[in-house]
This record gives C-alpha cells, structure tokens and sequence, in this order.
C-alpha cells in the first residue's frame, strides 16, 4: 500500500512538472512570437514614414529648367509623355523608343539625343517591355493615341526671360504636378502592398519556427516571402527613377508649362532609400 501511494505520488508530480514545463514552454513561445512580431512591426513602420515623406515634394528641393533638364521616361503621364519621338513630336509613324531628351523653359521645342547602333541593340529587351505594356495595358483605340504631346515651355505672349522668371517664382513650384505621391504612382502603391505582405510573411515564417510547425511548412513560407520582395524591387526601382525625371507645371489650360528637377541630395534620397 506504501509502495503503491509513493508510486501514486511521484506520477502526479511527474504530470504536474510536465504541465508546468509545458505552460512555461508556450509561454515562452508567445513571448518570443509576440517580439518577432515587434521587431517587424518596429522595421517597417519607420521605413513606410520615411517614403511617405519623400513622396512629398518640398519646392525648396525643386529647380527650374531655365539651364535645361536631361531626363527619360519610359512611361507617360498627365502631361508628361514618354520620352519617345512619337509623343514627343506627335507623330504615329515616328519611333516609340524612349530617348534622353533635354527641356528647357522659355524654349517651344525639346531636344531627343541621338541612339548609338549598340544603344539600341542593348534596350531591345526594353522595348519588349513596352510593347507588352501597351498591349495590356493601354487600349488599342488609344495604342497610337498623339495627341497627348510634350507642353511648349513657353506660353504664346510670353518672351523666354519672363517665362523663366515665372517658373523660378515659390508659387509656381508649389503647384508642381508630383508623379511621385501616393496616388499619381501604381508601382508606389504596389511597392508599399508588397512590403507589408513581406513583413506578414516573415511573421508568419518566424512563429512556425517557433511552434516548431516543421522544416516543410517554414520552407514554404520562405519561399513565398521571396515573391513580395521581388515585386517590390521591380516596383521600387521604376517608382526610384521617377524622381530623376522632371516635374511640370501646367499654365494657361495646359497650352504651356514650366518643368523643374529635384536637387541632387533630395534626388538620391528619394531613388536610395526604396531600393
């Protein structure tokens, strides 16, 4: 009877330390889940503040084109076309290759430089690109849609001094369309989506080797959480390029406008920080 109370005794405390270790063990793991789950949290908040202020043009940082601008881009919008002879001149049967061209106000013209034979063979994939693009993208009724040209830096009755001395006013350059902010920018947007599925997957990835979910499940995780930040560095780089294009500013019902460039520092700021 003492031999079987003694065994009775040391079974329940056998039971009792194993509970314990076990409510010690989640305890453990919830401690250690909840600070993966900070420690992402605490990564990314402070990098979404930080691209959220620079998707914000200040026009202290801006510059007027009155020197000229050299810029390319690769994609139109709101008045600024792609940098390609077609939209630039308004003519269908010119080229649609964008080229590096130089603006500057107080001129009507813009000048396209000149593509070298190798140039060219090496942006073939570009093209490629682009090509996909306005086939998926853009309507076919508007594929070879000109009239959407490059903005005269100079508006009629305006001699060029007074059109550069207007385009280098505070005024002017608070009214700046930015290509940049939040809503003018889809690849920002898809940026911004990809980095917060990055950071739930890498949650997610951190409590299944925690929990201890097995080797298949975290792998699979991983994996994935590599689909995310490949979108985010395509999307990041072509929101990045954007701030070394000019910026414009429409007058007189979008007949002419004044362009400006980021300066250098907020320039690199803007293009390093996302990529």
């Amino acid at each position: 009877r003492i031999l079987a109370k003694y065994s009775t005794t040391s079974l329940a405390l056998c039971i009792s330390r194993w509970l314990a270790m076990c409510e010690a063990g989640k305890v453990i793991k919830i401690r250690h889940s909840l600070m993966a789950t900070l420690s992402t949290v605490a990564f990314t908040t402070p990098f979404f503040a930080l691209i959220d202020h620079l998707s914000k043009l200040d026009p202290d940082n801006l510059g007027a084109c009155n020197e000229g601008c050299t810029y390319i881009r690769f994609w139109g919008s709101h008045g600024l076309p792609r940098t390609a002879p077609r939209y630039l001149k308004g003519d269908s049967e010119l080229d649609d290759m964008p080229e590096f061209a130089t603006v500057r106000n107080g001129e009507t013209d813009i000048t396209i430089g000149n593509t070298t034979w190798y140039a060219t063979v090496c942006r073939m994939y570009t093209d490629v690109a682009l090509r996909l693009h306005d086939t998926v993208f853009v309507k076919a009724s508007e594929r070879y849609h000109t009239e959407k040209t490059f903005v005269p830096a100079l508006c009629d009755g305006t001699s060029a001094s007074d059109m550069r001395r207007r385009c280098d006013s505070r005024e002017k350059k608070k009214n700046v369309h930015n290509h940049l902010r939040w809503d003018n920018s889809w690849s920002l947007n898809v940026y911004m989506l990809s980095i917060l599925v990055w950071a739930v997957l890498r949650i997610v990835h951190d409590c299944c080797v925690i929990w201890e979910t097995g080797d298949f499940i975290s792998l699979m995780v991983g994996y994935v959480s590599v689909l995310p930040q490949l979108a985010a560095m395509a999307t990041g780089f072509l929101w990045s390029i954007g701030a070394a294009e000019v910026f414009q500013t429409n007058m007189d019902n979008e007949k002419c406008a004044c362009y400006y460039e980021m300066d250098t520092i907020a320039m690199f700021a803007s293009m390093a920080t996302p990529v």
